[in-house]
């Protein structure tokens, strides 16, 4: 069975590291094939470690896109570089900006873009 899950506007810079862990081990409890994730994670400064985060207990693969709140206190090309980067190293990030679709089934597409 292919279960995914859907993430958007978490805002994980006003969360507790405890609550992050603990919101982590309800989605793994989830059994999912793939987490979609659809911006405003954190701010410019996190949104790399909380995806880091993500990639390394979840292990499965996600597919994220930034919101605009991803990119406060940066700025929009360096933190899109971050992410390019970011990927290259975690080879289960797919940011869908980047990308086009992505072919999910023969009928069925994902693409996605950044929220600003």
């Amino acid at each position: 069975m292919t279960r995914v899950v859907w993430l958007t506007d978490l805002h994980l810079n006003f969360v507790v590291s405890e609550r992050v862990e603990q919101f982590l081990d309800e989605i793994i409890a989830t059994n999912p094939t793939a987490v979609l994730i659809g911006g405003d994670v954190g701010e410019a400064k996190n949104v790399a470690t909380y995806l880091s985060q993500f990639e390394s207990r979840l292990r499965c693969p996600i597919y994220f896109v930034l919101g605009n709140h991803d990119f406060y206190k940066g700025s929009i090309p360096v933190v899109r570089d971050a992410m390019r980067q970011l990927c290259r190293e975690h080879p289960d990030l797919h940011y869908l900006t980047q990308l086009g679709v992505i072919e999910l089934t023969p009928r069925v597409g994902l693409i996605g873009d950044d929220g600003w």
